[in-house]
């Protein structure tokens, strides 16, 4: 659905869906660590 909306082909909707995809997990990753150390 994404691919067709933005016109983008297969291999580039792959690499954009994976950069997002890490940036989603590394702020995940960061928020949950700096929580903890308030947190502890």
């Amino acid at each position: 659905m994404v691919r067709e909306y933005f016109g983008l082909t297969l291999k580039r909707t792959v690499a954009v869906w994976s950069v997002l995809q890490t940036i989603v997990s590394v702020v995940g990753l960061v928020l949950t660590l700096a929580l903890w150390s308030v947190l502890t």
